[in-house]
């Protein structure tokens, strides 16, 4: 799709997060987004830290807003995902001020894109839609970062899968830790607004979109030992009630062993380890002999800076919008995604 003469053709992409986890969490966020072909991140900080803060703003492809009190004017979003949703609105609208970013993502602090640049600036529809691949998971790794993952099952392999006794029904969530409905990258616009995994035009018109088979959103939460116990510390740290796990026998037994004075430090990872084994850990054999995995070596790409006037843009817009109301930002949100996030 070329600008006419002149223009600036589009072709910048750009991912908006909202955040609240510890420094080291972030930083791999950052490094592994700013590596996968995104260009800029905006994160939206759902708490107030400093330290994340500061090195977030130290980076110059990402931009920083401080959802605070000035930010919700007093009518802040209870459930995380509702500020998410409305987050990612506030992104999608003030990126339409900015000429060369072609698509916005919302993605999680968990997750990052398997993307091909030269094949999204192809498409020629105003939304694509990348199908989510689950790391496997897996006490340790000989590489610092997965490259093993689980693919979505047919409804067939989920049956057998659960006729063999592997799962234990034949349903997704008893094969995903997370979900499986994928993420949508869409064009900015001020009329823009995200769901959970879709987007759609003011007032309610659906956005034509692409799915691109090629490309993934990859869910990377809990892929190792080491992972899984980083995150539920963040987790304990900022929002004790959190379940981030559909299981809920994992977020009591986590709490029960971490907040157990009677054991030593060996003991309790001991223990974690175990806990980590029977409740995440995918059998390997399992999906190898049902062909469920996937193996992806994501390249590191360098990101491609905005223009300083794209920046000062962008800046401006979410300063303005910052300061409205964000009730017009908060989607209406489909059945469907809802029944999936209450099952997360």
């Amino acid at each position: 799709m070329s600008a006419p003469q002149g223009q600036v053709t589009p072709d910048r992409i750009v991912t908006a997060t909202t955040l609240r986890d510890t420094p080291d969490n972030v930083d791999r966020f950052v490094r592994r987004t700013l590596g996968s072909g995104v260009d800029h991140a905006i994160v939206f900080l759902d708490a107030d830290q400093p330290k994340v803060r500061a090195a977030l703003e130290a980076n110059p492809h990402v931009t920083v807003v401080r959802t605070g009190k000035d930010y919700w004017l007093g009518d802040r979003p209870s459930v995380v995902l509702d500020r998410q949703m409305a987050n990612a609105s506030v992104a999608a609208a003030a990126l339409a001020e900015v000429p060369s970013v072609r698509w916005v993502f919302n993605i999680d602090g968990d997750e990052v894109l398997d993307i091909d640049r030269a094949a999204l600036a192809r498409i020629e529809t105003d939304a694509v839609r990348l199908g989510t691949l689950e790391a496997v998971a897996k006490r340790k790794w000989r590489r610092s970062e997965p490259e093993m993952f689980k693919r979505v099952p047919s409804s067939n392999e989920l049956h057998a899968l659960s006729a063999l006794k592997l799962i234990d029904a034949p349903e997704i969530s008893a094969f995903f830790r997370g979900h499986s409905l994928g993420k949508v990258g869409v064009r900015p616009g001020a009329d823009v607004r995200f769901r959970l995994h879709t987007a759609y035009r003011l007032p309610e018109v659906e956005i034509e979109e692409t799915v691109q088979e090629d490309m993934h959103l990859l869910h990377l939460e809990s892929w190792c030992l080491a992972d899984f116990v980083s995150r539920w510390q963040g987790y304990r740290a900022d929002r004790p009630k959190h379940r981030p796990h559909r299981d809920e026998r994992l977020g009591a037994a986590y709490s029960l062993i971490d907040g157990d004075t009677s054991i030593g430090a060996a003991e309790r990872d001991k223990r974690l380890g175990e806990l980590f084994d029977r409740l995440v850990a995918d059998d390997r054999a399992v999906l190898k002999r049902f062909d469920l995995q996937v193996r992806v070596r994501r390249r590191e790409v360098a990101p491609r800076p905005l223009d300083r006037s794209d920046v000062a843009a962008l800046e401006a817009a979410l300063a303005r919008i910052g300061a409205e109301s964000k009730e017009g930002y908060r989607p209406t949100v489909l059945e469907a995604e809802q029944k999936a996030a209450s099952a997360v």
